[in-house]
């Protein structure tokens, strides 16, 4: 097989693995909601029963409930950029960059002292009528 066959054999794999990583990617997606679905229903049922953990069959289920934080709608991030303003307490925010923000910036001429933009490569596949 020469080189050019080689790698056309390695592209038309490479469309084969992006189809298949697109269709459980999908199911994943699926199952990730009906999974969540499940869980509120049985919590549902469970709380129901005045349960708050029930063991069968070798599984054993507890209702537990965690915290998250967010800010509140409407103004709760105007409201946490002005605290941050006022005490500096910019461990607050995740320590990375928005990418679509800072890739506004560079497309408008405007370069952000510290940050700079590095090129990556990557095969981009498209499938037509054959290779």
């Amino acid at each position: 097989m020469s080189e050019l066959e080689q790698l056309q054999a390695a592209i038309i794999q490479l469309h084969a693995m992006n189809e298949e990583h697109t269709r459980v990617a999908a199911r994943l997606a699926k199952l990730k909601t009906d999974r969540r679905l499940m869980e509120l229903a049985a919590m549902q049922m469970m709380k129901g029963l005045g349960l708050e953990s029930l063991g069968h069959a070798g599984v054993h289920a507890r209702i537990k409930t965690t915290v998250h934080y967010s800010p509140v709608p409407g103004d709760g991030w105007q409201r946490i950029y002005d605290r941050i303003a006022r005490t500096g307490e910019w461990e607050l925010l995740q320590k990375r960059l928005s990418s679509t923000a800072v890739r506004e910036r560079f497309n408008l001429g405007d370069a952000i002292d510290g940050v700079q933009a590095v090129p990556v490569p990557e095969l981009d596949l498209t499938m037509q009528g054959g290779l």
